[in-house]
């Protein structure tokens, strides 16, 4: 039977991987905490304010998910229109999106712990995929790109950051049709992607300048080469500045919070 309303606050939850959310409609999940959020044959969902370890949404359509926390991996199969903005990514296993349409990850903030070497951000088969805004930082030593490409296409890519503790052959490996990657900043990082297809253009090669520190943060700091360093034609920054590239803007009026380097961050990067 099929639920058309369900609405969620507050609940502290641990789903097995049996207990799935099934033939569910018009969910709205806030201020909750879960172990396994996992849906199937899904659609219109809104997930605010939530932290989880694992997330997964299966032949499913139309998430939008902001504000929240994924602590260890997510997949997406067979799943079209999911938009990730102001939220938090934790991967520590490989993470998958499979046979999926129309994927938006906006202002969000990627930490990548991955346990094996052999794991990274895999995309199969996927069509108009969007990374906007991003920071990403790796503190593995991966085998590989940080993404795997398989038979994807039209994957845009635009004002992200990418930085990592330990020197990566290469950012994207495997096949993709139509990538655009422009207006974005990376830091020990020898190669992007080659091939014809490909719009690469007006990216940074350079130390973003990210706080830092345990938990990572990932604010700009004072003097970063991506304060005002993002696509001319995007919108501004809050402030009335030209747009940054990275997840958190950097307010040019005076109102950051303090910063505090840290010493780890460095001896990593070294």
């Amino acid at each position: 039977d099929r639920v058309e309303i369900f609405d969620i606050t507050g609940l502290s939850l641990y789903m097995s991987n049996d207990s799935l959310d099934r033939h569910l409609g018009g969910i709205n999940i806030r201020d909750s905490q879960f172990k396994i959020l996992w849906f199937l044959n899904t659609n219109d969902v809104r997930i605010n304010n939530c932290t989880m370890s694992h997330f997964n949404s299966n032949t499913s359509t139309n998430f939008d998910f902001g504000s929240s926390e994924v602590s260890e991996q997510f997949g997406l199969y067979e799943t079209v229109s999911v938009n990730f903005h102001n939220s938090y990514l934790r991967l520590i296993d490989n993470s998958v999106i499979d046979d999926c349409e129309d994927i938006v990850f906006q202002n969000c903030r990627f930490l990548l712990q991955f346990q094996r070497n052999h794991n990274n951000i895999d995309l199969r088969d996927c069509d108009t995929i969007s990374f906007l805004n991003c920071s990403m930082m790796n503190q593995t030593k991966p085998r590989g790109g940080l993404f795997r490409f398989f038979n994807s296409e039209r994957i845009a890519i635009n004002n992200c950051i990418f930085t990592s503790c330990s020197k990566v052959d290469e950012l994207i490996d495997g096949h993709c049709r139509a990538l655009w990657f422009t207006y974005n900043c990376l830091y020990n990082i020898s190669q992007i992607y080659q091939a014809d297809t490909s719009r690469i253009e007006d990216n940074l090669y350079i130390d973003p300048m990210l706080a830092g520190g345990r938990p990572f943060d990932f604010h700009l700091r004072p003097g970063s080469p991506c304060i005002d360093a993002g696509n001319p034609d995007n919108p501004e920054d809050p402030d009335g500045t030209p747009a940054d590239i990275g997840a958190i803007y950097y307010n040019q009026e005076g109102n950051n919070a303090p910063i505090i380097t840290s010493e780890w961050l460095e001896d990593r990067k070294s």
